[in-house]
Protein backbone atom coordinates (compact mmCIF):
# COMPACT_ATOMS: atom_id res chain seq x y z
CA UNK A 1 0.00 0.00 0.00
CA UNK A 2 1.16 3.60 -0.49
CA UNK A 3 2.48 5.76 2.32
CA UNK A 4 2.34 9.35 3.48
CA UNK A 5 5.30 11.39 2.14
CA UNK A 6 7.30 11.52 5.37
CA UNK A 7 7.31 7.72 5.64
CA UNK A 8 9.49 7.27 2.54
CA UNK A 9 11.89 9.89 3.90
CA UNK A 10 12.01 8.17 7.28
CA UNK A 11 12.74 4.79 5.72
CA UNK A 12 15.77 6.30 4.01
CA UNK A 13 17.02 7.58 7.37
CA UNK A 14 16.68 4.09 8.83
CA UNK A 15 18.73 2.57 6.04
CA UNK A 16 21.54 5.10 6.48
CA UNK A 17 21.64 4.70 10.26
CA UNK A 18 21.64 0.91 10.14
CA UNK A 19 24.77 1.10 8.00
CA UNK A 20 26.27 3.20 10.80
CA UNK A 21 25.62 0.46 13.35
CA UNK A 22 22.44 1.79 14.96
CA UNK A 23 20.10 -0.82 16.41
CA UNK A 24 16.48 -0.88 15.21
CA UNK A 25 13.58 -2.13 17.36
CA UNK A 26 9.85 -2.81 16.81
CA UNK A 27 10.07 -2.33 13.05
CA UNK A 28 7.31 -4.91 12.53
CA UNK A 29 4.73 -2.63 14.16
CA UNK A 30 3.23 -0.37 11.50
CA UNK A 31 0.17 1.83 11.83
CA UNK A 32 -2.09 2.11 8.80
CA UNK A 33 -4.45 5.06 8.29
CA UNK A 34 -7.66 4.12 6.47
CA UNK A 35 -8.07 7.24 4.37
CA UNK A 36 -5.42 8.62 2.09
CA UNK A 37 -6.56 10.47 -1.03
CA UNK A 38 -5.49 8.89 -4.30
CA UNK A 39 -4.24 11.55 -6.68
CA UNK A 40 -6.27 11.10 -9.91
CA UNK A 41 -3.29 12.43 -11.87
CA UNK A 42 -0.94 9.82 -10.41
CA UNK A 43 -3.00 6.98 -8.88
CA UNK A 44 -0.08 4.53 -8.73
CA UNK A 45 2.23 6.86 -6.80
CA UNK A 46 3.95 5.34 -3.77
CA UNK A 47 3.21 8.52 -1.80
CA UNK A 48 -0.33 9.83 -1.37
CA UNK A 49 -1.98 12.53 0.75
CA UNK A 50 -3.49 11.80 4.16
CA UNK A 51 -7.23 12.52 4.34
CA UNK A 52 -7.85 13.83 7.82
CA UNK A 53 -10.20 11.90 10.09
CA UNK A 54 -12.06 15.16 10.63
CA UNK A 55 -13.90 14.55 7.34
CA UNK A 56 -15.35 11.27 8.58
CA UNK A 57 -15.82 12.78 12.01
CA UNK A 58 -18.11 15.41 10.49
CA UNK A 59 -20.13 12.73 8.71
CA UNK A 60 -18.41 11.77 5.45
CA UNK A 61 -19.34 8.28 4.27
CA UNK A 62 -17.18 5.54 2.81
CA UNK A 63 -18.92 4.00 -0.21
CA UNK A 64 -17.52 1.31 -2.49
CA UNK A 65 -17.73 1.07 -6.27
CA UNK A 66 -20.99 -0.88 -5.98
CA UNK A 67 -22.61 2.05 -4.15
CA UNK A 68 -22.68 0.44 -0.70
CA UNK A 69 -21.44 1.38 2.75
CA UNK A 70 -19.33 -1.39 4.24
CA UNK A 71 -17.98 -0.19 7.60
CA UNK A 72 -18.47 2.14 10.54
CA UNK A 73 -16.56 5.11 9.12
CA UNK A 74 -15.34 6.32 12.51
CA UNK A 75 -14.31 2.96 13.98
CA UNK A 76 -10.74 1.92 14.84
CA UNK A 77 -8.23 2.63 12.09
CA UNK A 78 -7.14 -0.99 11.69
CA UNK A 79 -10.74 -2.24 11.42
CA UNK A 80 -11.66 0.37 8.81
CA UNK A 81 -8.47 -0.37 6.85
CA UNK A 82 -9.17 -4.10 6.85
CA UNK A 83 -12.71 -3.49 5.62
CA UNK A 84 -11.40 -1.33 2.80
CA UNK A 85 -8.91 -3.97 1.68
CA UNK A 86 -11.82 -6.41 1.19
CA UNK A 87 -13.59 -4.14 -1.32
CA UNK A 88 -13.43 -4.41 -5.10
CA UNK A 89 -12.84 -1.27 -7.12
CA UNK A 90 -12.53 2.27 -5.86
CA UNK A 91 -13.55 3.48 -2.41
CA UNK A 92 -15.09 6.93 -2.25
CA UNK A 93 -15.11 9.37 0.65
CA UNK A 94 -18.46 11.09 0.13
CA UNK A 95 -19.41 14.43 1.68
CA UNK A 96 -22.81 16.03 1.37
CA UNK A 97 -23.17 19.82 1.47
CA UNK A 98 -23.37 19.81 5.28
CA UNK A 99 -20.11 17.94 5.75
CA UNK A 100 -18.38 20.00 3.07
CA UNK A 101 -19.52 23.27 4.65
CA UNK A 102 -18.29 22.32 8.12
CA UNK A 103 -14.89 21.18 6.82
CA UNK A 104 -14.49 23.79 4.08
CA UNK A 105 -11.66 25.64 5.85
CA UNK A 106 -9.03 24.43 5.73
CA UNK A 107 -9.66 20.85 4.60
CA UNK A 108 -12.03 20.90 1.61
CA UNK A 109 -10.42 24.05 0.28
CA UNK A 110 -6.92 22.60 0.60
CA UNK A 111 -7.69 19.16 -0.84
CA UNK A 112 -9.61 20.71 -3.72
CA UNK A 113 -6.65 22.94 -4.55
CA UNK A 114 -4.46 19.82 -4.64
CA UNK A 115 -6.83 18.22 -7.15
CA UNK A 116 -7.88 15.44 -4.75
CA UNK A 117 -11.59 16.29 -4.45
CA UNK A 118 -14.27 16.55 -7.11
CA UNK A 119 -17.43 18.65 -6.69
CA UNK A 120 -20.73 17.39 -8.12
CA UNK A 121 -24.05 19.25 -8.38
CA UNK A 122 -25.97 16.08 -7.45
CA UNK A 123 -25.57 12.48 -6.38
CA UNK A 124 -26.75 11.33 -9.78
CA UNK A 125 -24.00 13.20 -11.60
CA UNK A 126 -21.44 11.76 -9.17
CA UNK A 127 -22.66 8.23 -9.84
CA UNK A 128 -22.73 8.72 -13.60
CA UNK A 129 -19.19 10.10 -13.57
CA UNK A 130 -17.66 7.24 -11.57
CA UNK A 131 -19.95 4.55 -13.07
CA UNK A 132 -21.63 3.70 -9.78
CA UNK A 133 -25.20 2.32 -9.82
CA UNK A 134 -27.35 5.30 -8.87
CA UNK A 135 -30.26 3.18 -7.61
CA UNK A 136 -27.97 1.39 -5.18
CA UNK A 137 -26.46 4.70 -4.09
CA UNK A 138 -29.94 6.02 -3.31
CA UNK A 139 -30.85 2.85 -1.41
CA UNK A 140 -27.64 3.12 0.62
CA UNK A 141 -28.41 6.70 1.58
CA UNK A 142 -32.00 5.84 2.51
CA UNK A 143 -30.87 3.01 4.79
CA UNK A 144 -28.27 5.29 6.34
CA UNK A 145 -30.81 8.03 6.94
CA UNK A 146 -33.16 5.55 8.63
CA UNK A 147 -30.33 4.38 10.88
CA UNK A 148 -29.44 7.98 11.68
CA UNK A 149 -33.03 8.70 12.67
CA UNK A 150 -32.92 5.66 14.94
CA UNK A 151 -29.52 6.70 16.32
CA UNK A 152 -27.83 3.34 15.91
CA UNK A 153 -26.23 1.29 13.14
CA UNK A 154 -25.47 -2.48 13.34
CA UNK A 155 -21.85 -1.58 12.57
CA UNK A 156 -21.73 0.14 15.96
CA UNK A 157 -21.99 3.69 14.69
CA UNK A 158 -23.94 5.91 17.07
CA UNK A 159 -23.19 9.39 15.76
CA UNK A 160 -24.52 10.59 12.41
CA UNK A 161 -23.44 14.21 11.92
CA UNK A 162 -24.88 16.05 8.95
CA UNK A 163 -27.45 13.35 8.22
CA UNK A 164 -29.71 12.93 6.32
CA UNK A 165 -27.98 12.47 2.96
CA UNK A 166 -30.17 13.54 0.03
CA UNK A 167 -29.27 12.07 -3.40
CA UNK A 168 -30.23 15.42 -4.95
CA UNK A 169 -27.81 17.34 -2.71
CA UNK A 170 -24.42 18.63 -3.86
CA UNK A 171 -21.52 16.24 -3.18
CA UNK A 172 -17.78 16.56 -2.69
CA UNK A 173 -15.95 13.28 -3.26
CA UNK A 174 -12.43 11.85 -3.23
CA UNK A 175 -11.04 8.38 -3.86
CA UNK A 176 -9.31 6.94 -0.79
CA UNK A 177 -7.07 4.04 0.16
CA UNK A 178 -5.28 2.84 3.30
CA UNK A 179 -1.86 4.44 3.85
CA UNK A 180 1.19 3.55 5.89
CA UNK A 181 0.88 6.32 8.45
CA UNK A 182 3.27 5.68 11.33
CA UNK A 183 6.01 3.18 12.17
CA UNK A 184 6.26 2.43 15.88
CA UNK A 185 9.74 1.05 15.38
CA UNK A 186 12.96 2.92 14.84
CA UNK A 187 16.37 3.52 16.36
CA UNK A 188 16.79 2.27 19.91
CA UNK A 189 17.55 5.14 22.32
CA UNK A 190 18.28 5.50 26.02
CA UNK A 191 16.82 8.03 28.46
CA UNK A 192 19.11 10.73 27.04
CA UNK A 193 17.82 10.00 23.52
CA UNK A 194 21.26 8.66 22.59
CA UNK A 195 21.16 6.19 19.70
CA UNK A 196 22.24 2.71 20.68
CA UNK A 197 24.69 0.61 18.70
CA UNK A 198 23.92 -3.01 17.82
CA UNK A 199 26.79 -3.95 20.14
CA UNK A 200 25.08 -2.33 23.10
CA UNK A 201 26.82 1.02 23.57
CA UNK A 202 25.70 4.56 22.82
CA UNK A 203 26.83 6.09 19.54
CA UNK A 204 28.70 9.33 20.40
CA UNK A 205 26.99 12.45 19.11
CA UNK A 206 24.04 10.61 17.59
CA UNK A 207 20.57 11.31 18.98
CA UNK A 208 17.09 10.30 17.84
CA UNK A 209 13.58 11.52 18.63
CA UNK A 210 10.09 11.38 17.19
CA UNK A 211 9.31 8.77 14.58
CA UNK A 212 12.99 8.13 13.91
CA UNK A 213 13.24 6.58 17.39
CA UNK A 214 11.69 3.22 18.25
CA UNK A 215 10.27 1.51 21.30
CA UNK A 216 8.32 4.51 22.61
CA UNK A 217 4.82 3.44 21.59
CA UNK A 218 5.15 -0.37 21.78
CA UNK A 219 2.74 -2.07 19.31
CA UNK A 220 0.40 0.84 18.61
CA UNK A 221 0.60 4.61 18.99
CA UNK A 222 -2.27 6.40 20.69
CA UNK A 223 -3.83 9.21 18.68
CA UNK A 224 -2.02 12.51 19.24
CA UNK A 225 1.03 10.93 20.84
CA UNK A 226 3.29 11.46 17.84
CA UNK A 227 3.52 15.17 18.60
CA UNK A 228 3.96 14.51 22.30
CA UNK A 229 6.79 12.12 21.43
CA UNK A 230 8.47 14.79 19.30
CA UNK A 231 8.17 17.46 21.98
CA UNK A 232 9.31 15.31 24.92
CA UNK A 233 12.16 13.40 23.31
CA UNK A 234 13.03 16.26 20.98
CA UNK A 235 13.70 18.39 24.06
CA UNK A 236 15.68 15.59 25.70
CA UNK A 237 17.70 15.00 22.54
CA UNK A 238 18.33 18.71 22.03
CA UNK A 239 19.57 19.21 25.59
CA UNK A 240 21.80 16.14 25.41
CA UNK A 241 23.17 17.14 22.01
CA UNK A 242 23.98 20.62 23.33
CA UNK A 243 25.88 19.16 26.26
CA UNK A 244 27.77 16.84 23.94
CA UNK A 245 28.65 19.72 21.62
CA UNK A 246 29.98 21.74 24.57
CA UNK A 247 32.13 18.83 25.68
CA UNK A 248 33.63 18.56 22.21
CA UNK A 249 34.26 22.29 21.74
CA UNK A 250 37.87 23.43 21.44
CA UNK A 251 36.99 27.08 21.96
Amino acid sequence: IPCVPWQSQTSGQYQRRVHGGAKLVDMEYVQVHPTGFIDPKNPEAEEQTLATEALRGHGALLINQQGKRFVNEIYHRDWVSEAEKAQKGNIYLVMNSGVAKETQVPFVKQYTALGLLEHYPSGKEFCETVKMPYTQFCDTLQVYNDLAARGYCPSGKKLFPNAPFDPEDKYVVGIVTPLVHYVMGGILINKKAEAQHVKGHSIPGFYAAGETAGGIHCKNRLAGNSLVDCVVFGRVAGAAAAEYAKSQSKL
